[in-house]
């Protein structure tokens, strides 16, 4: 166990917000981004979702030599407060493709050096496109074409708002497996499964 940093040893408690946190989710080996963060499976009231806890311990092991500590700190403080506040700011505005924040908050864990953990809440995801991408050939054209049509939406949305994405990628792109009786809006469909396509971050 790691005794110095909270962020990496939330396994097994119960937040103050009433999460369970019952999975620590491994970085994937191909996965980009989320640098400055820990990913957790957490659960209140039957239902899963994802926590993506901030990690200080990147301030004191920083993976880029020779750079300001100060300018370093900044930036993963900015990006972490950037991620919430734009989140807020689709949630506000109802965008339907974007995933938002759920919740945030901060937790203190007694007996680490670094006990406070920054955390945001997310809907979980069951997976994102590169879970289907090896698929490929098998993926017809109307799931394809819905799927991009998700996409156009999303960025549409998006650029509605003022906001430009600027890292859309297959990680970024999240699926989520919905109800055939509930649909409501335009989804595709693989394997007998309906998925949307939303954006958001993958660990």
């Amino acid at each position: 166990m790691d005794i110095s940093n909270a962020a990496h040893n939330l396994l097994g408690l119960k937040l103050k917000s009433g999460w369970n946190v019952i999975e620590k989710i491994a970085k994937d080996k191909n996965s980009t981004g989320s640098f400055f963060s820990v990913a957790y499976k957490v659960e209140k009231d039957n239902e899963i979702c994802f926590l993506k806890a901030f990690d200080f311990a990147k301030f004191f092991n920083p993976d880029f030599p020779g750079r300001s500590i100060v300018d370093y700190m900044k930036e993963m403080i900015d990006a972490f407060k950037y991620e919430k506040d734009i989140s807020n700011l689709c949630k506000n505005n109802g965008l339907s493709k974007v995933a938002v924040v759920k919740e945030a908050g901060e937790e203190e864990v007694l007996g680490f050096t670094i006990p406070v953990v920054p955390y945001l809440i997310f809907d979980m995801a069951d997976g994102d496109v590169r879970k289907l991408i090896k698929f490929n050939n098998e993926l017809d054209y109307a799931w394809k074409l819905k799927s991009l049509h998700d996409i156009a939406v999303g960025v549409r949305q998006l650029h509605n708002i003022d906001i430009s994405h600027q890292d859309i990628k297959p990680s970024n792109i999240l699926l989520f497996v919905v109800c055939f009786i509930i649909i409501r809006r335009c989804c595709g469909c693989c394997f007998g499964l309906v998925w949307e396509v939303v954006f958001g971050t993958s660990p």
